[in-house]
């Protein structure tokens, strides 16, 4: 029978645990000064520069921390990136302090700990400024407070929770999935359904929806962009099953979790099956991460699903490696004991060699493929926009101007000055450009485009919109003397 942590081992535990999760957010603090920014992150960073209570792509809370980080560290990589890397602390603190509830061996928690923190999707996604970053936050909090509250009687952890819904809704939309999840998780077990405190749950709720209502009124107020936006994006897809979608979604799974822990995870699925059956701690671990599993796993037969989107999964689903780890060294077997322990030891050295090959590109891949790639090369190649420019146009009269949310959001943190960039979104996808830039002829007297072309002449499509264009210099993103992407840099004049 499992025996409770006594306070001394608990002390010991806890000091290794945070310990290792603050040397974790050093070397992550450090390292993200040394990374250029992806285009996304570009992107959020420029929302920041608005603020709002709501964007074309996604509610406002990513633009928000990067707002609050940037008022420590400027607009700089350490300012894009720092509430990436803290709230990956605090998220990662509130999985072991749920996982805690759950192991009683400092083995177990310290190979948690490098599990949750190694795998590709965390470990990763700690360096990266995306709305991932807040939802990953307040779904491993709101994991905490509603445990607390469902399980353990806390009235208190009630308010908590809505307070995290909210902001969790504020962060991104699936988040609703987490509410999902809670309600089938109570329903499921007749035990929790006639003792549970239902008003207190119906209080959170009201409290997660006053939290949530800006966006809301602000998703009025536009048309319900956003929303429509996401639902189509995410949700919306063919009238046909595609089953390859599926496979691909399975494999991104799988690779994004790291292979070894992929499969350990579902070992401990089927192990403690009977268990999740039949007691609601196990089951509450379950719920909240089969539910998002499953719903982007229906949702890759009409579309494909992107790799990052099912990460709230993994929260509550990685504390069942501990469990059957715990489980096995009861059990003495030694043999599947050090079957787990590989598997954190290779996301553990698959991390690593991510991080260096970012760095310093050994690995054999082909630029077509590797997505390291994304963050290379964008500071020079801004650079030398901004020379073509002054080549051209010494005063600088005329805006900088792509025809993607991509380059455009690029050109304005990398230009000297942090410069206002115009997007004309012209046969590409609309974005939060769009809504910025609404009621302003961006183009009424030129401007100089940036478009990702090797052609003399603008494609046709973008070529009609313009009453004159010609082309005044070409530019190449590199690394390592290697040209990645080819760019013409046109003058235009609106019709």
């Amino acid at each position: 029978m499992k025996q409770p942590l006594t306070r001394a081992r608990k002390t010991s535990a806890d000091l290794l645990a945070y310990g290792l999760l603050l040397a974790l957010f050093i070397v992550r603090f450090f390292y993200i000064g040394s990374m250029d920014l992806a285009p996304d992150e570009a992107y959020y960073w420029d929302w920041s520069r608005h603020l709002g209570f709501g964007y074309f792509d996604h509610p406002p809370l990513a633009a928000w921390f990067i707002y609050l980080s940037t008022r420590l560290f400027g607009d700089t990589l350490r300012g894009v990136k720092f509430m990436a890397v803290f709230s990956s602390l605090v998220a990662a603190g509130g999985s072991y302090y749920l996982a805690r509830r759950f192991v009683s061996r400092t083995s177990s928690l310290f190979l948690f700990v490098i599990i949750a923190n190694t795998v590709v999707l965390f470990g990763v996604g700690s360096l990266i400024a995306t709305p991932d970053v807040p939802m990953v936050l307040f779904w491993s909090l709101g994991l905490v407070f509603a445990y607390k509250a469902a399980l353990e009687s806390s009235r208190s952890s009630w308010a908590w929770l809505g307070l995290t819904v909210g902001l969790g809704l504020l962060s991104k939309y699936i988040f609703a999935l987490f509410v999902f999840s809670l309600l089938l998780f109570l329903l499921f077990y007749k035990g929790l359904r006639r003792t549970f405190p239902w008003k207190g749950l119906v209080l959170a709720l009201a409290l997660a929806f006053g939290v949530f209502l800006p966006n809301l009124v602000w998703n009025w107020r536009h048309r319900w962009v956003t929303i429509l936006f996401q639902f189509h994006h995410g949700v919306a897809g063919a009238n046909y099953t595609h089953f390859n979608f599926l496979g691909e979604y399975l494999s991104g799974q799988a690779g994004v979790l790291s292979l070894f822990p992929f499969l350990v995870l579902v070992w401990a699925f089927v192990s403690e099956w009977r268990a999740i059956r039949s007691d609601p701690r196990k089951g509450f671990l379950a719920f909240f991460c089969l539910v998002p599993f499953c719903f982007f796993a229906i949702t890759s037969l009409q579309k494909r699903v992107e790799a990052n989107w099912a990460a709230p999964a993994y929260l509550s689903g990685l504390i069942l490696i501990p469990i059957l780890f715990e489980k096995l060294q009861g059990d003495g077997n030694k043999l599947k004991r050090l079957c787990i322990e590989a598997s954190a030891a290779v996301s553990t050295a698959a991390l690593l060699l991510i991080m260096i090959h970012a760095q310093k590109p050994f690995l054999p891949l082909s630029p077509n493929i590797d997505p390291t790639m994304q963050v290379r090369g964008w500071r020079q190649w801004a650079r030398d926009v901004v020379s073509v420019e002054k080549n051209i146009d010494p005063a600088m009269r005329l805006p900088l101007c792509g025809n993607r949310y991509q380059e455009t959001a690029l050109l304005a943190f990398y230009a000297p000055g942090h410069p206002r960039t115009l997007s004309l979104n012209l046969d590409a996808r609309e974005n939060d450009y769009t809504l910025m830039q609404k009621g302003l002829d961006s183009t009424a007297h030129g401007a100089f485009l940036v478009l990702p072309t090797e052609d003399r002449e603008l494609p046709p499509a973008i070529n009609a919109y313009f009453i004159r264009s010609r082309r005044v210099g070409e530019v190449y993103r590199k690394w390592n003397g290697r040209i990645l992407d080819s760019f013409g840099i046109f003058e235009v004049e609106k019709r």
